[in-house]
């Protein structure tokens, strides 16, 4: 890997959320942008309809097709691959295991619960491989500093501001 001269690293990451202005975690009207109803960048509402269509946990079953409003643009079928399905398979367990009920009418639990959860894989995740990168021989060589700046942002309607 390579760091910018000065060897300081700042990696920043985290999901992003949605709501509207009637309080819905669905969708908004972002300024600059023009377009609403996708919400939470598209990304939180795909895992969701991925996790509804797939079977138990470590299920192989084929996912199959959703037809709710979340699906049509933002679907991420043809995206995932062994190490997707891996991650969307420990995220369905991490949501059994906190009993959140994927099969729920609440959109707005749903889609803050997923968003939780996703930020809690990726931060996971992404401690773990850094700290294996600290401890290889030869890393702090070009390298000073490493920063990790993680967090859920929030994004309001244009009419809420």
């Amino acid at each position: 890997s390579r760091s910018p001269q000065g060897g300081k690293v700042v990696i920043v990451y985290g999901p992003q959320i949605d709501i509207s202005s009637v309080g819905y975690l669905s969708g908004s009207d972002q300024y600059g942008i023009g377009r609403s109803g996708i919400g939470s960048c598209g990304a939180s509402a795909a895992v969701l309809n991925e996790l509804r269509s797939m079977g138990g946990p470590g299920s192989n079953r084929e996912r199959g097709n959703t037809s709710d409003e979340y699906s049509a643009e933002w679907s991420v079928k043809s995206l995932v691959t062994g190490q997707e399905n891996d991650i969307l398979s420990k995220l369905r367990e991490d949501l059994i295991e906190a009993n959140v009920d994927l099969n729920s009418s609440d959109q707005n639990y749903l889609l803050a619960e997923v968003t939780k959860k996703l930020y809690n894989l990726v931060s996971d995740t992404l401690i773990a491989e850094v700290d294996a990168c600290f401890t290889q021989k030869g890393f702090w060589n070009d390298i000073q500093e490493v920063v990790l700046l993680g967090g859920i942002v929030i994004n309001r309607d244009v009419e809420s501001s």
